[in-house]
């Protein structure tokens, strides 16, 4: 229906593989989502979502190890860990998604729709394990209780800008819809490229 709105409660479980960009520090790993949205019909195909919720990451990397002695700086997204070779990622973010889909064909069971959006991450909670100058390590950034590592470390509360294309299969319910979902995304302070694919629910909250 034209102009029609609603708001739902959506979980999300995406895994991502880079497989394009910084060769140093490609990464894979699970993005869970939990947050409000709402969807906004613009006519009979194309659909405008926004939203707010909290995300979890869980990501390994493939980082190169420096030479001995080489004074380094590792990354992830836009945090920088100087003299440290980072190994495996948990971070807590706020999410804040945006989304255009645009209804490719209306089946009888499900529709299939081309997706593309950008998940903006501001960062609260970090926690990095690798290698650095002691050996194993583990830092722990709590962006809401600043310190002078952190603010010296490159640790930035903007987490990263995340546009991304793909095609998903949604299957409405009496409850909600389910949402199945392929495609790629680009982190651009990471400055990969990756291969999605993803699961969600979203509840019906509110018309």
């Amino acid at each position: 229906e034209t102009n029609s709105s609603r708001t739902t409660l959506k979980i999300e479980g995406s895994y991502l593989n880079n497989f394009l960009g910084n060769n140093l520090s490609k990464s894979s790993g699970l993005d869970l989502h939990l947050g409000l949205e709402r969807s906004k019909s613009l006519n009979d195909n194309i659909r405008f979502d926004y939203g707010i919720g909290l995300g979890f990451t869980a990501n390994k990397l493939n980082y190169t190890s420096p030479t001995d002695g080489v004074l380094f700086v590792s990354n992830f997204r836009n945090q920088d860990a100087h003299y440290f070779t980072i190994d495996q990622v948990r971070q807590l973010n706020l999410n804040i998604p945006l989304s255009l889909s645009y209804l490719l064909k209306a089946g009888e069971r499900w529709n299939t729709s081309l997706v593309a959006g950008i998940n903006t991450q501001l960062n609260i909670l970090s926690s990095f394990d690798g290698i650095g100058l002691d050996d194993e390590e583990n830092r722990f950034i709590n962006q809401l209780n600043r310190s002078e590592a952190t603010s010296d470390g490159g640790f930035n509360l903007l987490n990263d800008f995340r546009p991304n294309l793909g095609i998903s299969w949604s299957v409405p319910s009496s409850s909600g819809t389910l949402d199945v979902g392929v495609g790629f995304e680009y982190s651009y302070f990471g400055r990969m490229l990756g291969a999605y694919g993803k699961v969600a629910y979203s509840f019906d909250f509110k018309k």
